[in-house]
């Protein structure tokens, strides 16, 4: 799903990679009144520590070890309705993190938009390896 939908060539959450992973979380919101009662998986976000060499605001070399979000999807007919921000909301609750606090893995437009509109990421730094972090992630005493 995510895949297709952010135009990656690769597959980025699978069975295989989560057993592999045992530090990753893969948190899953459901819609089970849909499907006639079944349920189906709306949303996707799973997350991961990751040692990532950064540059803070003044240039200097932070080598942090943060949570990341690896990947982080809604099933395009149920976007804009406030499934995205509960299911992340739920991922800061459950890890006991802010919003700056995190990395994140090749965020796409409509992320950072995302991230812009609910929790005020007016500007994210973005490096050659792919993450990016809010300008008040180096503020944090969370970043390892």
């Amino acid at each position: 799903m995510s895949t297709k939908a952010q135009g990656l060539k690769r597959t980025l959450t699978t069975f295989v990679k989560l057993r592999l992973s045992p530090d990753h979380k893969l948190y899953i919101l459901k819609d089970g009144k849909s499907n006639e009662g079944a349920g189906e998986v709306i949303g996707i976000l799973k997350t991961g520590v990751k040692q990532l060499y950064l540059y803070d605001l003044q240039s200097k070399l932070v080598i942090a070890s943060p949570v990341c979000i690896l990947d982080f999807f809604v099933v395009d007919c149920k976007q804009r309705r406030g499934f995205g921000k509960k299911l992340y909301d739920y991922m800061l609750e459950d890890q006991k993190l802010k919003p700056h606090e995190l990395a994140i893995d090749g965020p796409s437009p409509k992320m950072l938009e995302f991230l812009k509109k609910h929790y005020n990421f007016t500007k994210v730094l973005k490096y050659s390896n792919n993450f990016a972090v809010c300008d008040k992630f180096f503020e944090s005493t969370n970043i390892g």
